[in-house]
């Protein structure tokens, strides 16, 4: 009875051997596709008055690791300047790869940089806020004004 066991293992054992030998050449094993590269594709240096929204929405292109557009990623979006405001936290690629939100501009005239993240992938955009008020305002009466010292 013990022969038989023995035996019984010696083959698994053999077996194993034959397994781990026939394992140990390098392979590739084709997984999903995975997000690759992620780049700016839309929005990017654009300018508005302060407290406006800028024309073009801020778009990433994601592509896979089989150079395919990327569907279905979850991509981040945040304000990393002092003011601004993006349309959501986060945005979802479509068919085509892309992601997108809108940027408001905040109350102080300065650059606005926004950063869109996914992993470790990340793309910058930036946006500046121009000021308005003096710059933009026009005397319509009264200008044409003299008076001496002492008058009024």
């Amino acid at each position: 009875m013990r022969l038989k066991q023995w035996s019984v293992l010696a083959a698994l054992g053999a077996a194993g051997m034959l397994a781990v030998s026939a394992c140990d050449e390098e392979t590739t094993v084709a997984g999903p596709p995975v997000p690759r590269t992620m780049v700016t594709s839309g929005g990017d240096n654009q300018q508005a008055p302060v407290g406006n929204t800028v024309n073009e929405p801020l778009q990433v292109t994601v592509t896979g690791s089989n150079d395919q557009p990327f569907a279905g990623a979850e991509v981040a979006f945040r304000v990393t300047s002092r003011t601004g405001s993006v349309s959501a936290e986060s945005a979802t690629t479509g068919s085509d790869g892309t992601a997108s939100v809108t940027l408001t501009l905040g109350t102080i005239a300065e650059r606005v940089s926004v950063q869109a993240s996914l992993g470790a992938l990340t793309a910058n955009f930036s946006a500046t806020a121009l000021a308005t008020g003096a710059a933009g305002a026009a005397a319509f009466s009264g200008d044409d004004q003299g008076a001496g010292f002492g008058e009024t």
